[in-house]
């Protein structure tokens, strides 16, 4: 879900003018992450537009989508637009981690490396974050579906008050000119089925790391108002993390009570 901070921080380039949504992004080594996701797949040297990697970003949560946007706008931006769309703490999110980054801290430098980034301070993370090799990211897949690291401090932090303020400021920036795709990129993919009377459309993001799951829905009624639906969950065992499905149900139930 720190995707939408993201997203946030691309409107506002293109605001100032450093991109458009016509922008085109290069595939490379240095951006290419993990799924979820497609570009992660695709050939060095592939190019996608900002609008593109948005599109991905949100509908399908590629993570090579989000590290090329990250590199476009700048970390610095990224973590500007957090405490404007109205991060309660903005400094849990500095440095923000790419999701390749994220990955490396996690699951790639083994335990040692993830203690030292539990216990160290802004300045010493982005050190750390310096430390990153360059290159192919190499990663002991085998160990994520089993080794959870949020414990570690290994993720990104935000509330479910957070995240409705994140909403309800991409909803802003929607309806200026330079953010008029924002509705397109964030309803592709709506989560859940909800009944169209009531609810003209749904911006969905949700986001999950192993011992993690979580969905935030921005439902947009007939009469204009938005209602935001955020779940978080973690657990410190694999075994009890909360299904997707079952998050999927008790969001749309209330919508259902909104209704």
């Amino acid at each position: 879900m720190v995707k939408l901070y993201v997203l946030g921080a691309v409107v506002d380039a293109v605001g100032r003018g450093d991109l458009t949504w016509d922008t085109e992004l290069t595939v490379t080594h240095e951006v290419r992450s993990l799924p979820s996701g497609e570009l992660q797949d695709a050939p060095t040297g592939t190019v996608v537009t900002v609008r593109e990697a948005a599109q991905g970003m949100i509908a399908i949560s590629d993570n090579t989508a989000t590290d090329l946007l990250v590199a476009a706008v700048g970390r610095d931006r990224v973590e500007a637009a957090v405490a404007d769309m109205g991060h309660s703490d903005p400094s849990a999110l500095q440095p923000l981690a790419t999701t390749r980054e994220l990955f490396w801290l996690g699951w790639g430098g083994g335990a040692e490396l993830r203690e030292r980034w539990r216990d160290a301070g802004t300045a010493e993370r982005r050190a750390i974050l310096e430390e990153m090799p360059e290159g192919p990211l190499r990663v002991d897949t085998a160990a994520l579906p089993s080794t959870v690291v949020w414990t570690d401090g290994v993720d990104w932090t935000a509330t479910a008050t957070d995240l409705c303020a994140a909403h309800v400021a991409l909803a802003e920036r929607a309806g200026t000119p330079h953010g008029e795709p924002v509705t397109d990129i964030l309803t592709t993919n709506p989560g859940l089925e909800v009944d169209r009377a009531r609810w003209e459309s749904v911006a969905f993001k949700g986001g999950s790391s192993t011992g993690t799951m979580g969905g935030s829905w921005a439902a947009r009624g007939a009469d204009g108002e938005l209602t935001v639906v955020v779940l978080q969950t973690a657990a410190e065992e694999v075994q009890d993390v909360v299904a997707a499905a079952t998050m999927v149900g008790i969001a749309g139930d209330a919508l259902r009570l909104v209704e």
